[in-house]
């Protein structure tokens, strides 16, 4: 038999249970210093997103400030031009009425002869004594002159109907001018009616009233010689005439049919003045309230 090896039959030491445990340098270290850094980590991404979001912040107010500034300044701008625009038109409104209220004036004042003529005339046919013949010549050629105010509306009109009307900071102008407007358009229409009835009927004249005659009646000597009798502009009777107003008898006063057309025209004559004091009227309203929207 073969000699045993003398390790053979001797027993191995058993490892100890300490052995088999890892050393302490290769233990996982504990929980709580794992939560630690977790917690760290977790803490200084919060402080990243914070001071990130507050940049974000801070320049969404910068913008959002910029924005309302941009639009505060605009607005302000866009009064100030509103403004200007404003004044412009309540001095051309007020240039206009001025005008207006100076072309009724003027023409009240050159038409007060004419329609002081003409109401004599009308009541000659009831006069008592009869007036003059000399007098009648005299209302004759006057009666028939005639004209008629024209309001200046441009403006005001320009203000109705563009839409700029809004810039007159004025309620009551504001709620006045297209009123205005309409009412002096109506009383101007008005006063061309009774202006064609007036000049209709004062072309009726003709048939009763030598008109021409009373040219040369009235015109100085010197001027109604040879030369002007012979010109055709005034086509005058080389001897004058003898009857300036003809009339049924020889008496002028007795026709019905001047009566009638003297008549007519003085009813017409009668609604222009009302028709302008109308348009006075309403000038002058409008003047006002311009003076007040202006102080």
């Amino acid at each position: 038999m073969s000699e045993q090896s003398p390790n053979m039959d001797k027993p191995q030491p058993e490892s100890s249970p300490l052995e088999d445990q890892p050393s302490a340098s290769s233990v996982p270290e504990a929980s709580g210093s794992t939560g630690s850094e977790e917690q760290a980590s977790i803490s200084t991404g919060d402080a990243m997103f914070s001071s990130r979001f507050g940049w974000f912040l801070a320049e969404f107010a910068i913008v959002v400030s910029g924005v309302l500034v941009a639009l505060a300044l605009n607005a302000w701008w866009q009064a100030q031009e509103d403004r200007s625009h404003e004044r412009l038109y309540l001095e051309q409104l007020s240039q206009d009425v001025t005008r207006s209220i100076s072309d009724i004036e003027t023409v009240s004042r050159v038409e007060r002869p004419s329609d002081r003529a003409l109401t004599m005339l009308v009541r000659a046919f009831r006069m008592q004594p009869r007036p003059s013949q000399d007098s009648l010549l005299v209302w004759s050629l006057t009666a028939p002159n005639m004209r008629m105010p024209t309001p200046v509306l441009g403006t005001a009109r320009t203000l109705v109907t563009s839409g700029d009307l809004q810039l007159i900071r004025s309620d009551t102008l504001r709620l006045a001018l297209p009123t205005y407007v309409e009412s002096q358009s109506q009383l101007a229409e008005a006063m061309r009616q009774f202006g064609n009835q007036f000049l209709e009927e004062s072309r009726d004249m003709l048939d009763y009233i030598d008109y021409l005659g009373l040219v040369q009646r009235t015109l100085p000597p010197s001027f109604v010689d040879s030369v002007a009798q012979a010109n055709d502009m005034f086509a005058l009777p080389p001897n004058g005439v003898q009857r300036l107003i003809v009339g049924e008898g020889g008496d002028p006063l007795q026709s019905a049919a001047l009566y009638g057309v003297l008549s007519s025209m003085h009813t017409a004559q009668r609604n222009m003045v009302g028709l302008r004091q109308g348009m006075l009227v309403s000038h002058q309203q409008i003047e006002r309230l311009l003076q007040e929207a202006m102080e």
